[in-house]
């Protein structure tokens, strides 16, 4: 005989916030490594075997370029766009 649990989410406002903060982070952080990849794949010439950026070479960049501009990258925790940069490289 097989038991199973269900469990079900019932977030407060503060946490329902906090979702909502972390998932446009991870959004941002994956859109704007997605450009980054894909700008390195259009200036690649023919013939010519380019290196993509690992997802720890991603996360300097990003901490360097763009979490200074978007102070709300230190609202959630740092391994959300970790997360999302891992992802989208193992995606390439």
């Amino acid at each position: 005989m097989l038991l199973s649990f269900k469990t079900a989410l019932i977030p407060n406002n503060r946490q329902i916030t906090a979702f909502r903060k972390a998932s446009g982070v991870a959004r941002h952080a994956y859109n704007w490594a997605n450009a980054q990849i894909k700008d390195i794949l259009a200036t690649q010439k023919e013939g010519e075997k380019l290196k993509l950026p690992s997802a720890i070479d991603l996360h300097k960049r990003l901490i360097a370029e763009v979490k200074s501009e978007h102070i709300w990258y230190y609202e959630v925790n740092k391994n959300i766009p970790q997360k999302a940069l891992a992802d989208l490289r193992q995606a390439w």
